[in-house]
């Protein structure tokens, strides 16, 4: 059996830094239509990335349950923090990107459209942790269905 999963925050042959990379991707094609569209005040609509975090999630740890031996508790909390610094590292590096290409389509929180370094700066640190936070919660609410029944 080969290692899925390395204790490395960022290694590309993790698990957890692929599906972050992937789910970070999608997060921001998400944040980008509603900027695109000019939809910034829904603020509970743009919390519908999280559900897509939230699928990468589950679909990894199960993808980790099938390849470990043990209880997939305490590594699966690993994986699934990991991976969501991956997914927000993503976010943050994407929403610099357009800031500097295209300063109109860069990621708005809060009714806030950054015009300075400064707000993107703010934006993109509540965004990180907002990732960060959510993925956590997510993750142990699936883990909590995905270890063992028999365990105390």
């Amino acid at each position: 059996m080969d290692i899925i999963e390395k204790n490395d925050i960022i290694n590309t042959k993790n698990l957890s830094t692929k599906y972050g990379f992937f789910a970070g991707i999608l997060m921001a094609a998400i944040l980008f239509m509603f900027q695109l569209t000019g939809n910034d005040f829904s603020p509970f609509i743009k919390l519908s990335k999280y559900l897509l975090l939230g699928l990468t999630i589950v679909i990894a740890l199960n993808i980790y349950k099938d390849h470990i031996s043990g209880d997939i508790f305490i590594k699966g909390i690993g994986l699934g923090t990991k991976l969501s610094l991956v997914a927000g590292l993503i976010l943050i590096t994407l929403n610099y990107l357009l800031f500097f290409l295209y300063p109109s389509l860069s990621f708005s929180k809060y009714s806030i459209e950054p015009t300075n370094l400064r707000q993107v700066t703010m934006i993109s640190g509540v965004l990180f942790f907002e990732t960060l936070v959510f993925g956590s919660l997510i993750t142990f609410m699936a883990v909590q269905f995905l270890k063992d029944p028999f365990q105390a």
